[in-house]
């Protein structure tokens, strides 16, 4: 099997969250030497997909995947930075590694990027700049988490009208394709009656689906949601 149906099969097993199976595959191509799966295996280290969370080593894959030209070697070191995952917290070069991912194209980076606009952080709050860069990502790769952090926007009417009819586009599209921060969103649209008549059935739904993901605030709006009820 060549390299790039390594790297499929990979991905195929990766995708299916059958982690015992692409690690092997990740792990003998970025001995290797190959920048892509060096940046996937820092993602399993630094995520804890099928393998102990080890920072230091999510570190040294990136590192060397970013020698090779990985755009998400890259994007990822940023947010080791960003969050201080690791090493110490740094949202200037969380910038710098967010920028150099996403001129090289890469969603993520572009997404990421501008999530520190959206915020201010490490930089002057720049709502046009992340609208810019969230459509940008949404364009090139229909990145989800662009997807979602555009819909809060529309929700909150920070740097576009509030149009709660549109954030509510924007979540069911990346909820859909399961994205557990627009699960989440789109569940507390529901459960709030925010552009939608109140549907606690439907807030469950939605919130369970981001629960089953791993994602804490869905667990305790679930949580809450459940206590309220009975």
């Amino acid at each position: 099997m060549d390299v790039t149906a390594q790297l499929e099969q990979a991905q195929q097993y990766f995708d299916n969250k059958e982690y015992d199976k692409a690690l092997p595959l990740y792990t003998s191509l970025a001995d290797n030497g190959n920048s892509k799966a060096q940046g996937v295996l820092g993602w399993m280290y630094l995520d804890g997909f099928g393998v102990a969370t080890d920072y230091p080593k999510a570190f040294d894959l990136f590192t060397q995947g970013i020698k090779g030209g990985d755009s998400d070697a890259i994007s990822r070191l940023g947010y080791m930075y960003e969050n201080g995952k690791g090493v110490e917290q740094s949202y200037a070069k969380a910038f710098q590694y967010y920028s150099q991912a996403a001129e090289a194209g890469n969603t993520e980076g572009m997404n990421n990027l501008g999530w520190l606009y959206d915020q201010g952080l490490g930089v002057p709050q720049d709502l046009p700049k992340a609208i810019e860069l969230y459509n940008k990502a949404i364009a090139v790769h229909n990145n989800l988490d662009a997807i979602d952090a555009l819909g809060c926007l529309y929700r909150d009417g920070r740097g576009v009208p509030q149009d709660y009819a549109k954030a509510k586009e924007l979540f069911e599209s990346a909820a859909e394709k399961g994205s557990d921060y627009a699960q989440y969103d789109l569940g507390c649209l529901y459960r709030d009656g925010q552009g939608v008549p109140q549907d606690l059935q439907q807030a469950e739904h939605y919130l369970s689906l981001s629960a089953e993901q791993g994602y804490e605030d869905a667990k305790t709006a679930l949580a809450n949601l459940k206590a309220a009820k009975n």
